[in-house]
């Protein structure tokens, strides 16, 4: 039951910092968020295949991140995020991946406020913009990257 509590935690928590709520500050006003996510593990999936690493290797990722969101006028509201990041695999051989991490900006607009609307839940929607961070990539003998390392747009419906 505890592990269960503190997935859930471990879970939630990052929601925080990546804008992936509907409810906006109110008008003229926001909020600063910095979250440190650390990971390590010595499995990874590739499509359907499994690797194990041998007993000892791992790959270890250290993200710090930066969120800010800021409500301009009264239902709408802008947020970026930015961070660095550092990931390991086996360093003594191979090296680390680090840089600046993937980056967002994005627009929100809350369609439907539960403060006004008694039986709705509030719906915002979210269009914004990704910006490939500066690390490097997956590579032969390093099977993992640490972000997406790709730009383009994204769009979303929060619930």
């Amino acid at each position: 039951m505890n592990k269960l509590i503190v997935s859930v935690i471990l879970f939630i928590l990052p929601l925080s910092a990546q804008a992936n709520f509907p409810w906006i500050s109110e008008e003229g006003n926001g909020f600063i968020s910095v979250s440190l996510v650390h990971e390590k593990f010595n499995d990874l999936w590739e499509g359907t295949n499994k690797t194990s690493f041998a007993p000892g290797v791992y790959i270890e990722q250290q993200t710090l991140m930066v969120a800010a969101e800021y409500a301009f006028i009264e239902d709408y509201s802008v947020d970026f995020q930015t961070g660095y990041t550092r990931s390991t695999f086996d360093s003594a051989t191979r090296g680390d991946f680090k840089g600046l991490y993937d980056s967002n900006l994005a627009v929100r607009w809350r369609w439907i406020d539960e403060t006004i609307e008694d039986n709705l839940p509030t719906v915002t929607f979210r269009l914004g913009v990704i910006v490939a961070g500066n690390y490097e990539s997956s590579s032969k003998g390093n099977p993992h990257s640490p972000g997406d390392g790709e730009s383009g747009w994204e769009g979303s419906t929060i619930l």
